[in-house]
C-alpha cells in the first residue's frame, strides 16, 4: 500500500472494495501519448483506480469500470489550492481505433478528457509483470460500523497487494475429475487459439462460493 493510494481512496470511500488500485508514482506533466495506445491495452481489470503525481507537485485519481468494450470514466486533480472535478465521459475500443463519447461539449472539457486519456495511455503502456496494484476491505472497527449505521461508506481499510502474475503453462492430465475451486478473481489475460488469433479474456470471478471465498494476496512475480 502507498500513502498516495490511502490518500486518494479517501475521494472514492464508496467505490474503495470495488477497485483494483494503482499507484503510477510521478510522470513528467505536458507527456502526448497516443491515444491508440488506450484502444490497443484493455483494462487488466473490469475495475480500476490510478492515480499518480505531475513533477510539479499535482496529484490526480482517474476512477474506470469496464462492460463489454466501453470504459466509463471519472478523473480529479488536485493542487496546491484547487482541486477539480473533470467531467465524465466513456470512451469504446474498436476495430476502428477508439470511439470517445459522452464528452462535455464545451471545448475545455473536450481537452481535459483527452488529457485524462493520456494519462490512462501512460498507465496501460507501462503495465508489467511487476507492476503492483492493492486491494482494499473495510477494516472492522467501532468508527466504520458508525458510519455505516449512517448509510456512510468505510473510512478504514486493511489493503492487500495484488500480484500480477503471467499464468502458469499448462502441465500434463493428472487423470481424475476437476472440482470446482473455491470463489476467486481472475485477472485478464490474452488467450491464444489453435487458429492463432488472440481474444483478450476479461477479468471475472470464477470458482464455487459454497466452498468458501480466495481474498489474493498478490505479488508480482517476472
Amino acid at each position: 500500500m502507498t500513502p498516495l493510494v490511502r490518500e486518494m481512496v479517501a475521494l472514492a470511500p464508496d467505490m474503495a472494495e470495488q477497485m483494483h488500485w494503482f499507484d503510477c508514482g510521478t510522470a513528467p506533466e505536458g507527456i502526448l501519448v497516443n491515444l491508440d495506445s488506450v484502444n490497443d491495452n484493455p483494462l487488466p481489470y473490469g475495475q480500476c483506480a490510478v492515480c499518480g503525481m505531475d513533477d510539479a507537485g499535482g496529484k490526480w485519481l482517474i476512477l474506470l469500470r469496464q462492460v463489454d468494450q466501453v470504459v466509463a470514466v471519472a478523473a480529479w486533480s488536485m493542487r496546491a489550492k484547487s482541486y477539480d472535478k473533470h467531467p465524465g465521459f466513456t470512451y469504446a475500443r474498436t476495430d476502428e481505433g477508439l470511439r470517445i463519447a459522452s464528452i462535455d461539449t464545451n471545448p475545455a472539457g473536450t481537452e481535459a478528457a483527452r488529457g485524462v486519456l493520456a494519462a490512462i495511455g501512460r498507465w496501460l503502456m507501462s503495465l508489467t509483470p511487476q507492476t503492483q496494484a492493492y486491494r482494499a476491505t473495510a477494516r472492522p472497527s467501532f468508527i466504520n460500523s458508525k458510519r455505516k449505521a449512517k448509510g456512510k461508506p468505510p473510512a478504514l481499510f486493511d489493503w492487500r497487494t495484488v500480484v500480477i502474475a503471467p499464468p502458469p503453462e499448462p502441465g500434463p492430465p493428472k487423470g481424475g475429475t476437476h472440482a470446482s475451486p473455491r470463489l476467486h478473481d481472475r485477472r485478464g489475460h490474452w488467450r491464444n487459439h489453435p487458429s492463432g488469433k488472440q481474444v483478450w479474456v476479461k477479468a471475472c470471478k470464477v470458482g464455487d462460493a459454497a466452498k468458501g471465498v480466495i481474498f489474493k494476496d498478490y505479488e508480482v512475480k517476472p
